[in-house]
């Protein structure tokens, strides 16, 4: 005689639930033991590498790292390409129609891969593979990248959604960087057309151009203004300043500016020097111009500091 088992509702319910956890498990398991590996980015697959202009030539490298509770057993050789889409992709995305916050390619004038390839060892989770960039003359106004994608690769796997880089070029030399805003602290002196200095108490940004150049805004002109065309207003007001190896600056036009150096004054002599006071160290300049905008001359005297620590 058949003997029949009647099951509870709540008896079925914990049958199904082990079952589906005991499954939920094995695939988490089996995805602990996968060994894929991933170009190095941040979420938008984005690698950023500051290049000291000190340099005529410096290194850089973009990076692969492989995942995985155990240790890969035999090498990952992957061979990479450049990527063009890649940049058009993140204008599109960014910046639709606005095509002059366009990123831009690094010239191939500015650098060299020797080998498009690297190599993840047996038993090791990274490898790399050298880009060498000459950083000299690239504009502190535009994003640069060199893009990059994976094409083949020897074992494992490649995770889909990291198989590309963008690797940004950014640049700094000893006065000022990219990697994040470099804003002096200014005290300052302002007369218009000579009559009356008044007292200016503000910020400046200060943008990297070569090894001992970099560029500000004159006197009290802000860096950005809503109601002018970014670029265009850079080009028409900003001024260069030069150091020598004695600390004597030159002030210079960046493009368009009328801008004339006066030397002689014994507080503000166009020079840059570092300040110790005991506690706190300051990179100043200590400058004397005049600067015309429109019809009005502008005499400006000016002390710009960055606290720093060596």
């Amino acid at each position: 005689m058949k003997k029949i088992v009647n099951m509870s509702t709540g008896m079925m319910c914990a049958l199904l639930t082990c079952v589906v956890s005991c499954n939920e498990n094995e695939v988490f398991e089996k995805e602990q033991y996968r060994n894929v590996f991933a170009l190095i980015g941040d979420d938008g697959n984005i690698f950023k590498v500051v290049h000291d202009l000190e340099e005529i030539e410096s290194a850089g490298y973009v990076s692969a790292s492989c995942g995985g509770t155990n240790p890969i057993t035999e090498d990952i050789l992957v061979e990479l390409a450049p990527d063009g889409e890649a940049l058009e992709r993140y204008n599109t995305a960014n910046f639709d129609t606005e095509t002059g916050k366009y990123a831009r390619p690094v010239p191939g004038s500015k650098y060299n891969v020797d080998d498009y390839r690297l190599t993840i060892p047996a038993g090791e989770k990274n490898g790399k593979m050298k880009i060498r960039v000459r950083p000299a003359g690239l504009s502190p106004d535009s994003v640069y990248f060199i893009p990059f994608k994976v094409v083949s690769y020897s074992a494992y796997e490649v995770n889909p959604k990291k198989n590309s880089v963008m690797y940004q070029v950014l640049t700094k030399n000893f006065y000022a960087t990219q990697e994040v805003q470099t804003d002096y602290s200014m005290r300052g002196l302002l007369s218009e057309d000579g009559v009356a200095f008044g007292q200016l108490v503000d910020t400046k940004r200060m943008h990297p151009l070569s090894r001992n150049r970099v560029r500000i805004m004159p006197g009290n002109q802000p860096f950005e203004d809503v109601n002018e065309n970014q670029l265009a207003r850079i080009n028409r007001l900003a001024v260069v300043l030069e150091t020598d190896h004695a600390g004597r600056v030159t002030v210079l036009p960046y493009r368009n500016v009328e801008v004339t150096q006066v030397n002689g004054d014994p507080d503000y002599p166009n020079t840059f020097y570092i300040e110790d006071n005991g506690y706190r160290k300051f990179k100043t300049f200590a400058l004397r111009y005049n600067f015309k905008v429109g019809a009005i001359t502008y005499y400006m005297k000016e002390l710009l500091q960055l606290e720093f620590s060596e």
